[in-house]
């Protein structure tokens, strides 16, 4: 819950604040390899540091896990790096405004207990078993399905929050709390 308190001020910050003044070509593509290769190099060094002299891989995950300051940072870096790219007209673009919305539910849909537990999880415990490029297709295409159904679920949620207006209700009932309480708090 910490760690979601802190990812949610910095996005605050940036929400209040704006994106600091970025020069014209920033290495956030290099920054965002740097974090996942000392995350990943982390991980698999203390691992063998552990097993040797702990004789079990004690906070191997620390360095790959969600509250990762390296996760972290990986993310903020390929955040930072595409928020520079300039994307002109076209295909791309058109894809990126309509599942752009659609992919923060992406990720809390597959990872909803009900979902993740009786859909997702050891599903794919064969792949570990497949050779290295049958694995890694595998992934790929199961990743771009879960995806794809995921986004396809919050696209027809958020048509269904227009068609009802829950929006223009929440605003609603936003502004009708904030006047009750500048009553209550003068």
């Amino acid at each position: 819950m910490l760690w979601l308190m802190a990812l949610y001020i910095v996005g605050g910050y940036f929400k209040k604040h704006g994106f600091p003044q970025l020069k014209k070509h920033n290495p956030f593509g290099l920054y965002y390899l740097l974090c996942v290769i000392v995350a990943w190099v982390g991980k698999l060094v203390s691992e063998r540091f552990a097993v040797k002299y702990l004789g079990q891989a004690y906070f191997a995950n620390a360095f790959i896990g969600y509250t990762s300051p390296f996760i972290f940072f990986s993310a903020l870096f390929l955040f930072l790096y595409f928020a520079q790219c300039k994307i002109k007209g076209g295909v791309i673009k058109k894809a990126i405004l309509l599942l752009g919305p659609a992919s923060f539910g992406v990720y809390l849909i597959h990872v909803q207990p009900l979902v993740w537990d009786h859909i997702i999880s050891n599903r794919f415990a064969p792949y570990s078993n497949f050779p290295g490029a049958k694995l890694v297709i595998y992934v790929l295409i199961t990743a771009a399905l879960i995806y794809i159904s995921c986004s396809m679920i919050d696209l027809l949620r958020i048509q269904l929050f227009k068609l009802l207006r829950i929006n223009k209700f929440s605003t609603s009932m936003e502004n009708q709390i904030s006047k009750v309480f500048k009553k209550i708090f003068k």
